[in-house]
């Protein structure tokens, strides 16, 4: 009986004794995995932040649109109300404006037929990093598209 208890109070000191390890084996096992998290949640935050740029970008589309037509009416109405030389300066104006807005555009529906987020559960940590670094870039272009063309667009319309 003796030889048993002995057995079993050995064993369990083995065993508690080896979980206490402080070899690298043991040790580097908590910071792997708190890099991991770390990793994973940067992919999720940046993710997260291309994604309300394209967000605060579309809640935009519907004044880039309206803004469009009425650039459009703008044109149409101009050569009736101006001496001529002022209508081609304001036809020119126009012009650009319209092609500005229209630029804007075609980058908001680029990008979104583009962005691929359900890839990124495919990619690696480094690799999906690189992807959303690479599209934030393009959001931010996009965005900043947008709002320089609407800028124009709106002292245009003044």
């Amino acid at each position: 009986m003796m030889n048993k208890l002995t057995g079993a109070l050995l064993g369990l000191a083995l065993l508690l004794g080896s979980c206490r390890s402080t070899t690298d084996e043991h040790n580097h096992t908590p910071v792997e995995h708190k890099t991991q998290a770390t990793t994973a949640d940067a992919v999720s935050d940046l993710e997260k932040t291309v994604l309300a740029v394209h967000d605060s970008a579309m809640a935009d589309m519907s004044t880039l649109i309206q803004l469009q037509k009425a650039v459009k009416q703008k044109l149409n109405t101009t050569a009736s109300q101006l001496p001529a030389a002022e209508v081609t300066r304001q036809q020119a104006q126009g012009l650009a404006v319209t092609s500005a807005l229209a630029k804007a555009d075609e980058a908001m529906m680029g990008w979104m037929h583009g962005y691929n987020g359900d890839t990124l559960g495919k990619l690696d940590q480094e690799q999906a990093m690189r992807y959303l670094k690479d599209q934030q870039q393009k959001v931010n272009v996009m965005r900043a598209l947008m709002v320089e063309s609407m800028r124009s667009a709106k002292a245009y319309l003044k």
